[in-house]
């Protein structure tokens, strides 16, 4: 079990890692096709830090990011600090869309960042009647509850489950890379052992 004080190192030093881990990553050809890591995070601000490095640099479009866990589990503030890390904004106003249901971000490059909580949506219909599916295929896309996209899942995703600890205040955060991109990332911010 990786704990997020070695990641709250990563993070703090960002001027370093944005080209770095884009670099490494696409040049992580001989990776697994899928990558899995886990990480303890103690407080909010460790699930925003924990965000914030995964995202220090942008996936390609389209990308997904399903994210699972309970009501109250931190999806959000996982998501605050993805959004601050890839729109270069760590002070940016990222709430839950749990009633719009998709909030959008400007990146600089002009591409745009969702964060689509699909929570009470009963399925892919939903998503494609409310015009949410084309978005899916042409952006970045972090998911709440993407257990409502059914089979429109996409194979190349980072997919991240979060459950608490028997204290009912760390985090357990479970991370599986899928793809050559996510593949890279895990291995990137989270080396193993002798790496």
């Amino acid at each position: 079990m990786l704990h997020l004080a070695r990641l709250t190192c990563f993070a703090a030093a960002p001027s370093a890692a944005p080209c770095g881990l884009a670099a490494r990553c696409y040049a992580a050809r001989a990776l697994p096709a899928a990558a899995r890591r886990s990480a303890d995070a103690a407080t909010e601000e460790d699930m925003e830090a924990l965000g914030a490095a995964l995202f220090a640099a942008a996936p390609p479009a389209p990308s997904l990011v399903a994210i699972r866990g309970d009501l109250g589990t931190g999806k959000s503030c996982f998501t605050r600090g993805a959004v601050r890390a890839l729109v270069g904004d760590p002070a940016l106003r990222v709430t839950s869309p749990s009633y719009l249901l998709d909030n959008t971000y400007a990146l600089a490059d002009g591409s745009v960042v969702h964060h689509m909580d699909l929570h009470r949506l009963a399925g892919m219909g939903d998503v494609e009647e409310l015009g949410l599916a084309a978005a899916l295929g042409a952006d970045v896309c972090l998911v709440e509850w993407p257990e409502r996209l059914g089979d429109a899942l996409p194979a190349a995703r980072l997919d991240v489950a979060i459950s608490l600890a028997s204290d009912r205040q760390t985090r357990n955060v479970a991370l599986e890379g899928h793809g050559e991109w996510w593949a890279g990332v895990l291995e990137v911010v989270f080396p193993l052992p002798g790496s």
